[in-house]
């Protein structure tokens, strides 16, 4: 498994060589239809080269061709959608794919580089296994995603960057009356 944010996916036949060994590919900041990127949907084109399925779920609707940099990328003076978001690519079946909206500032449109309108998002799915179906349980009355973090890790996932950050005051407490609400689960068989 693995997670890459490919910003933009400029070159997604180089990108998805160096992801042969992922069976499972998280995916962020993938471009559709836009003019830096030969207005490919650079998710399908990664999962192709790999023989994997995908989900795609846009994040942004992007109303320029992009930053100063990105824009020697371009061929055409337009965008043919404008999307811009994040994928996911398995080499089994994707069941039940899903999108989530991640709570946050909506100050895109005001971005003098890149205006865009949106907000971050999470996209998912039932990923069939060896071990049966592994899923991802969620509490709309969290608002967003809280994965569990093992006992013996001393820490909790620090989700923008992987890693492990020290627990708070009463965490353990918090931890486990949010037990039954959160975490990854092995469909059948209980906690991971």
């Amino acid at each position: 498994m693995g997670a890459w944010n490919l910003e933009r996916c400029l070159f997604p036949e180089a990108s998805a060589a160096h992801a042969g060994d992922c069976d499972l590919l998280l995916l962020s900041e993938m471009d559709h239809g836009m003019a830096r990127t030969k207005q490919r949907n650079t998710t399908a084109v990664m999962a192709a080269e790999q023989g994997m399925v995908y989900a795609y779920a846009v994040e942004f609707l992007e109303l320029g061709l992009g930053s100063p940099i990105e824009l020697q990328f371009c061929d055409e003076d337009r965008n043919a959608l404008g999307y811009h978001g994040n994928g996911l690519m398995a080499r089994s079946a994707l069941r039940a794919p899903f999108a989530l909206r991640l709570w946050g500032r909506r100050q895109w449109f005001f971005d003098d580089e890149q205006p865009r309108l949106g907000e971050r998002i999470a996209v998912g799915a039932r990923i069939e296994t060896s071990g049966g179906a592994v899923h991802r349980r969620f509490d709309p009355s969290r608002k967003r995603l809280r994965p569990r973090a093992p006992a013996e890790a001393g820490g909790r996932p620090d989700r923008r960057a992987g890693r492990r950050v020290p627990r708070p005051a009463g965490a353990d407490r918090r931890r486990s009356q949010h037990r039954q609400s959160c975490g990854w689960r092995l469909a059948g068989r209980g906690a991971l």
